[in-house]
């Protein structure tokens, strides 16, 4: 895992600081795309990377490499193990 984490950050998938959704912008209210204002889509924006920005996906991928410790369907090595080395060649 240290080695794979490793790698990610040498790719610029360096965690960085997660936003607090309390802090950020209400929810814009528009129906449409085409009733959005500027100010509603920077809220949208802010608010996705707060959810779905670079920083959760990393923590997402490790959190799916770690959920597979100890599953293992028959190989000598678990799927988290399988995983780890397959990352890392």
């Amino acid at each position: 895992l240290h080695r794979l984490t490793l790698r990610l950050e040498s790719l610029g998938l360096r965690p960085r600081r997660q936003l607090s959704t309390a802090a950020l912008r209400p929810l814009p209210q528009f129906r449409a795309f085409t009733e959005a204002t500027p100010a509603d889509m920077e809220a949208a924006a802010l608010h996705f990377e707060a959810c779905a920005g670079h920083a959760q996906q990393v923590e997402r991928l490790l959190g799916m490499l770690r959920a597979q410790k100890g599953i293992n369907i028959g190989s000598p090595v678990d799927l988290f193990t399988h995983g780890i080395q397959t990352a890392t060649r």
